[in-house]
C-alpha cells in the first residue's frame, strides 16, 4: 500500500468495554495489521551498550468508537468500497479453546452473522478520514 506515511491507522471499538478488553482488542487488531503490512513497523534500535530495542508502528494509532446507530457490517462495507484494508475482532475469540476452533466457528456463519466488536482500518489518509470523520474518540 504505497508509502507508509501516506496512510493512516484507525481502530474502531465499542465504547463502554473495560480497559483490559479494549487494550486486548486493540493489540490483537494491530498484530493482524502488522502481519499483513510489516512496513508499518519501524526498524529496531540499538543502545550505546549494544542492547536491541524492538521497533513498533511508525504511524499513530487512533482509537475511535462505533456509534450505536451503525453496525460493524455497515462500516466494513464502506471500508471495502473505499478500497481500504481492514481486519476485525470477533467476540467469540474470547471463548474458544483453540485457533482451529475459532476458524471453524467462523466458517459456520454468514458474514452478517459475525459477532464483530472491533475493527482496524488502514489506508490512504484521505479515505480513512472520510470513513471515520464522524466517529467519536475513545474516552
Amino acid at each position: 500500500m504505497s508509502n507508509v506515511f501516506e496512510n493512516k491507522i484507525v481502530i474502531i471499538i465499542d465504547d463502554g468495554m473495560n480497559k483490559g478488553v479494549t487494550a486486548n482488542r486493540s493489540a490483537v487488531l494491530m498484530s493482524g495489521l502488522a502481519a499483513k503490512y510489516p512496513a508499518i513497523v519501524g526498524k529496531n534500535h540499538v543502545t550505546r551498550d549494544n542492547i536491541s530495542v524492538e521497533g513498533f508502528t511508525q504511524l499513530p494509532v487512533i482509537i475511535l468508537t462505533r456509534p450505536e446507530d451503525k453496525t460493524y457490517s455497515d462500516l466494513i462495507k464502506s471500508i471495502r468500497q473505499a478500497g481500504c484494508y481492514h481486519t476485525m475482532f470477533l467476540r467469540r475469540a474470547e471463548g474458544v479453546r483453540s485457533y482451529a476452533d475459532y476458524s471453524e466457528s467462523i466458517s459456520e456463519d454468514n458474514f452478517d452473522e459475525l459477532d464483530i466488536d472491533g475493527v482496524v482500518i488502514y489506508g490512504k489518509r484521505k479515505k480513512v478520514d472520510k470513513l471515520t470523520k464522524n466517529l467519536p474518540s475513545l474516552r
